[in-house]
């Protein structure tokens, strides 16, 4: 045998049966561990043997050999070759040098440890290993705690934006149903009046409506209705003509409870989109001439009544104009007033028919001052203002 075999305690074994059966490759040995080769007390010696009964006449075959153990069974394991802890300078000034080992006391010489030095040095790499591992352990169930209340604070976060988004939705609605309108200017309420004319109730106003702002000395247009768009003074949607007004447009515009304002020229980009999300508020346009303030507020309840179709007659309509003013004025024109009678139009309305060029008509009294400058200049009343 090579000598290798015998320092690895390997064995050059032949298969028994495929040398009694004569099959292929019989001839290879094969290498068994010294740990797998069983010996069986009583040595036989086979092939030996059948020489001998050939030789005496016999057929020489190779008898069957019964196996010492059963077949099937598990062959008795090798014992694993376990290494020993290497006992090298860094660890020993690590852990420390064992007593009584030459190779720690001699340890740049390469003298061997002894088994208590390398056993010594195994327990602590795994008392190392140990704490290493509960440090480990301890850090990922830290990040996970902290990972798990990052996901709950986002969860919280996420919560608090859908309850915004759900007051911003309502607050909407509310605007669309009025319920949070800014305050009736002048003139765009409705008030209605008894007989006896004590009581006064007040109808909110759900449509967007004029009025004149005193302060900036401009044209006030109050958005109720959410809109996504500027608002443009064209068309018959407003108290006074395009001519009237400079280019300036301020808008005051209220979106998720955030109040933002725009300054642009309206001419230039009449109905510009500055929101995707529908918003309520204001816009002002400033007259080219100054304008009396109590006059365009009037003008101003009256394009809101003719546009929501709610004229006020008679007292009611005295009562609205009369609002906001002081005592002796309204005491005043309550005395001019109460002068009037009222009287039939049938004769303006035959001279229409005739073809009388008529413009304006005043019906009035004698005592009225409009009675007086019609004696004075002895004309008839009702008569046609040239």
């Amino acid at each position: 045998m090579d000598s290798a075999f015998k320092h690895r305690k390997v064995h050059l074994v032949l298969d028994y049966e495929s040398v009694r059966t004569n099959a292929k490759g019989f001839g290879r040995p094969l290498q068994v561990h010294d740990a797998e080769l069983v010996v069986p007390d009583n040595l036989m010696f086979p092939m030996f043997q059948a020489g001998q009964a050939k030789l005496g006449g016999g057929s020489g075959e190779l008898p069957k050999i019964a196996l010492p153990f059963e077949e099937g069974s598990q062959a008795p394991r090798t014992p694993a070759r376990s290494r020993k802890t290497y006992g090298t300078l860094d660890r020993a000034i690590k852990f420390g040098k064992t007593v009584g080992c030459r190779g720690c006391d001699r340890i740049a010489e390469g003298v061997r440890h002894s088994d208590a030095c390398h056993e010594r040095f195994r327990l602590c790499l795994e008392e190392e290993s140990g704490k290493a591992t509960e440090e480990a352990e301890k850090k990922r169930n830290d990040a996970n705690i902290k990972e798990l209340d990052e996901i709950e604070e986002r969860l919280k976060a996420i919560e608090a934006v859908g309850m915004r988004e759900l007051d911003e939705i309502e607050a909407s609605l509310d605007a669309a149903d009025a319920a949070s309108a800014p305050d009736v200017p002048f003139g765009a309420a409705n008030p209605t009046c008894n007989h006896n004319h004590t009581h006064h109730q007040e109808k909110v106003s759900t449509n967007d409506f004029w009025e004149f702002d005193d302060c900036k000395k401009a044209w006030c247009k109050v958005h109720i209705r959410p809109r996504k768009r500027l608002f443009a003074p064209v068309g018959g949607d407003c108290p006074f003509s395009a001519q009237q007004i400079t280019h300036e447009r301020l808008t005051e515009w209220v979106c998720r409870r955030r109040t933002s304002m725009y300054r642009d020229n309206w001419q230039s980009n009449p109905n510009q989109r500055i929101s995707s999300k529908s918003w309520v508020g204001k816009t002002w346009f400033f007259p080219i001439d100054p304008v009396y303030a109590k006059r365009a507020a009037v003008q101003a309840a009256v394009f809101n009544a003719k546009i929501n179709r709610d004229l006020l007659k008679g007292d009611a309509a005295v009562e609205c104009l009369l609002e906001g003013l002081d005592a002796n004025s309204r005491k005043s024109i309550m005395a001019m007033i109460s002068k009037v009678e009222p009287n039939s139009y049938s004769h303006a309305r035959q001279a229409v028919k005739k073809g009388e060029p008529v413009m304006f008509e005043f019906c009035c009294s004698d005592e009225s001052t409009l009675g007086k400058e019609s004696s004075r200049r002895e004309r008839d009343y009702p008569f046609p203002f040239e």
